[in-house]
């Protein structure tokens, strides 16, 4: 792979992909980068537009330096959802009619997003793509006279896209100026109109993997080797979960996990509960989730260590785990896992009563480590 990518994390499919493409002088019109949130998408896609511009001019080499500022660049127009302004006809720029506090905190956003690509854009009450952002991206391409660009117009969030502002973007999509591309980034593509997806190159960018967030993490926003590692493998993939997991507390969270099983397996179900009731059910839907999601985690470790596997979790307790697998051999370890993760789903997607959750893991864990309460 040539090294175009540098500060580019994860993603080698998506890297892949827009390399033929570049290779083959194959330029598309419209794309849409569908992914879970703090994958990376709109971190790629400003690099795959510089990578476009210096193709079209021909200056494209197997090392690039990387842009400065990759999102304000003169070859790509970012779009983002913003705040409803007074009297926001839609006509107007989109920045007009806001409170000058809120469009200096705009604008410090953009420019932390210059510094660090991955920086998650915080604009208070921005839950729209308003019609007059879509306006104001026609009105940037027809005045810009820059002709030795290829242009590129990245939509962050596509789907908060209202129905006029979809409406404007089929048009331009449909007839796009010369030397434009599109790509349209989203984690819910259901809500985009089908006349935009279909004219669209539809690709799917995947989860960071424990490596990348660590590196991330300590590299870019200034985490600890420690924290990172703890919270790495509970981010789920997004380097925006793995930031609010640095705000809780971790470590003290996997000890109070260890703490339960080790008191459930001990047979005394009823003090591990008790336990927990102090510093978990109290703590709220959030961390019973977090608790679930390590009792996982260590379930997996003791799997591992059946198998002789060193890469564990919870590194510290490898004695334990043998021990366990010892006394408990015949405990089917995945068959709890999912039983476990249907659990963290419905607390998930139901809105299930925490109190629920918890209850019916009381009577589960007496079963699956084989002891009685």
């Amino acid at each position: 792979m040539n090294n175009y990518w540098s500060g580019i994390f994860g993603q080698p499919k998506l890297k892949f992909f827009f390399e033929t493409l570049i290779a083959n002088k194959s330029f598309p019109q419209a794309i849409i980068i569908e992914g879970t949130k703090g994958c990376g998408k709109d971190a790629i896609s400003a690099r795959f537009a510089q990578l476009l511009n210096l193709a079209h001019q021909n200056k494209l080499t197997e090392t690039i330096e990387q842009s400065r500022y990759p999102f304000s660049a003169p070859w790509i127009k970012y779009v983002v959802p913003l705040p409803t302004g007074a009297n926001d006809s839609g006509h107007e720029d989109p920045l007009q009619g806001l409170p000058e506090s809120t469009v200096q905190d705009i604008l410090e956003q953009i420019k932390e997003k210059n510094n660090n690509p991955y920086h998650k854009m915080e604009i208070e009450a921005a839950k729209v793509i308003k019609l007059s952002s879509i306006r104001d991206v026609r009105r940037h391409l027809s005045l810009s006279s820059a002709p030795n660009l290829r242009r590129t117009v990245l939509i962050s969030e596509a789907d908060k896209m209202n129905e006029e502002s979809q409406n404007s973007l089929l048009k331009d999509i449909e007839e796009p100026p010369e030397n434009t591309t599109f790509i349209l980034t989203t984690d819910n593509i259901e809500f985009l109109r089908e006349t935009i997806i279909s004219r669209c190159w539809v690709l799917k960018a995947t989860p960071l993997d424990d490596a990348d967030i660590i590196q991330l993490l300590t590299q870019s926003f200034d985490i600890s080797l420690e924290d990172a590692t703890n919270v790495a493998p509970l981010a789920e993939g997004s380097i925006f979960e793995a930031q609010n997991l640095c705000n809780e507390n971790i470590s003290k969270l996997k000890e109070t996990t260890v703490s339960f099983l080790r008191l459930a397996s001990m047979n005394r179900v009823h003090e591990a509960f008790q336990n927990i009731e102090k510093s978990i059910i109290k703590e709220g839907t959030q961390t019973i989730a977090l608790f679930l999601r390590l009792i996982i985690l260590w379930l997996g470790d003791a799997h591992k260590n059946r198998y002789g596997a060193e890469n564990l979790y919870f590194n510290q307790h490898n004695a334990e785990f043998t021990k366990y697998n010892q006394r408990f051999s015949g405990v089917d370890l995945s068959e709890i896992s999912r039983k476990i993760d249907k659990y963290l789903q419905s607390l998930y997607r139901n809105n299930a009563n925490p109190s629920i959750i918890i209850h019916n893991l009381f009577y589960l864990i007496p079963d699956i480590l084989k002891v009685k309460s």
